[in-house]
Parts: C-alpha cells; structure tokens; sequence
C-alpha cells in the first residue's frame, strides 16, 4: 500500500469518527437546522453540494473507465458527503501507468 492510500485512509476513519460523533451528540437536525437557519449557513451547503457534484462526476469517470461501478459510492457521497470519495479513493484499482519517458505513449 503507498502514502496516498494510507493518508486517505487516515483521512476516511477520522472524517467518519468525526461524523459519527456529531451525529451521536447533536443529532440529523442540528445539521439541518445548521445548515439552514442562516445565509452562511445556507452558502456553506450550496459550496458542499457543488463541490460534491464536481467531485461525484470525476468520479463517476474515472470509476467508468476503471471498470468499477461508480454507484455505491455516489450513493454513499449523497447520503454522507466525503466518505463516498474517500473509500473510492481507498478502494479504487490502480491504473497502469505508460512507461517510457514523461508522455510518451506505449
């Protein structure tokens, strides 16, 4: 396993701990509550999910051309935010890279 994949796990368990812990403490509406009851607020949910769409499309291509189906971890990005990206991140195949000189195709 390389560093990128260990960080990203690192990164998985710890954002997941996190989310579970605010969860458990302040429950589903207090997020909502959050993320609605003032304009940052509202801003701050509007920049997730377009930073979140942007990310499910990348995903969604790389996955596709990767031969994995993208739609657990979409559906986990909708239902969790991160955590979907990070496992596909965690989890994906990697691509075998040309050899020979920068750029150059095999």
């Amino acid at each position: 396993m390389n560093w990128k994949k260990l960080v990203t796990l690192f990164a998985l368990v710890d954002f997941s701990a996190l989310t579970a812990v605010a969860l458990w403490r302040e429950g589903l509406a207090a997020m909502v509550e959050l993320a609605t009851g003032t304009w940052m607020g509202r801003t701050l949910a509007v920049d997730l999910c377009i930073a979140l769409s942007l990310v499910g499309a990348w995903l969604y291509r790389d996955a596709t051309r990767r031969g994995v189906s993208p739609w657990p971890y979409l559906a986990l990005t909708a239902a969790t935010g991160s955590v979907g990206p990070l496992l596909y991140l965690a989890l994906r195949p990697e691509a075998e890279e040309p050899r020979g000189l920068v750029g150059a195709r095999a």
